[in-house]
């Protein structure tokens, strides 16, 4: 079970919280459910339900993954789609304490296409252990350098590589350099 180590609570939290309740209800899932599948204990999902506490960005992947929506439906009302997003309206996901950040830079979450920027500070990485999720996917580090770590073998990407995928293998992105990393990811379907 994960200890209570993240952040206080930031003012959305409690529109997230809300959300993965009325996500939770809607699968017929109990708090206890969600906290078995998610490896937590059911007092943790229920303080993230009412805002009190601010999960990491890998547990707020797994709770996406068990209620079956993309992470960013976790932050962002829906809404109708635009056909361009200026840079000012990016949709952001970045946690207190988080040493990455997330862009989505696709106007709305009911396609199949979903395409991001992730802000990678030195030695950060997308996820703490490399995990596998459905679809495809494709890299193309923007900045920087990043180790690729897929499917047990490790591959270094510089600015302009890419690389390209089956998401269900596992996989993860650390950046190796000594400033940030910035790296393109388009999936489909949205994770």
């Amino acid at each position: 079970m994960e200890e209570r180590t993240e952040q206080a609570a930031e003012p959305f939290t409690v529109e997230v919280g809300d959300r993965i309740r009325r996500k939770r209800e809607e699968r017929g899932l109990s708090v206890r459910a969600l906290a078995r599948l998610v490896d937590v204990a059911p007092s943790y999902i229920s303080q993230v339900e009412r805002g009190l506490t601010t999960p990491s960005i890998p547990k707020l992947r797994q709770i996406s993954e068990v209620l079956q929506v993309p992470v960013f439906w976790l932050f962002v009302e829906d809404e109708e789609p635009r056909v361009v997003v200026r840079r000012e309206h990016r949709r952001r996901l970045a946690l207190a304490g988080s040493d990455h950040e997330y862009e989505l830079l696709t106007s709305h979450l009911g396609g199949q296409l979903q395409v991001m920027v992730v802000r990678l500070e030195p030695n950060a990485s997308t996820q703490p252990e490399p995990k596998g999720h459905r679809g495809e996917e494709v890299a193309v580090v923007l900045t920087g350098t990043v180790r690729l770590e897929l499917g047990g073998r490790t591959y270094e990407l510089r600015e302009g590589d890419s690389a390209h995928y089956e998401g269900v293998i596992p996989h993860r992105y650390t950046n190796v350099g000594d400033g940030p990393a910035v790296v393109l990811f388009s999936m489909t379907p949205p994770v």
